[in-house]
């Protein structure tokens, strides 16, 4: 299922508001079909809105730069890293 998706930080200035739907997914980057065609973004250094539903979630990329088939098995530490980001202990 695609999902809406925005760039909304990024240590490349070229890459901020990028916007569209997730089409491919590697351990490393993005892939976003955007109205200009595909758009490959890497997850480390940015920081995504992906809406779903109508409610939208800020992701930190470099939370989520691991092989999505393993996201799975890491679920737990991909939490305590999330939760640990809205606590302010890694924000960047």
């Amino acid at each position: 299922m695609m999902r809406d998706i925005s760039v909304i930080r990024s240590t490349n200035p070229l890459n901020l508001k990028v916007h569209g739907y997730v089409v491919d997914e590697t351990k490393n980057v993005f892939v976003i079909m955007t109205k200009n065609g595909r758009k490959v973004i890497p997850k480390k250094g940015s920081v995504f809105r992906i809406n779903l539903d109508g409610t939208c979630f800020d992701i930190n990329g470099d939370v989520i730069s691991i092989r999505p088939e393993d996201r799975v098995k890491e679920l737990r530490r991909i939490i305590k890293r999330l939760k640990g980001e809205y606590n302010g202990k890694h924000r960047n």
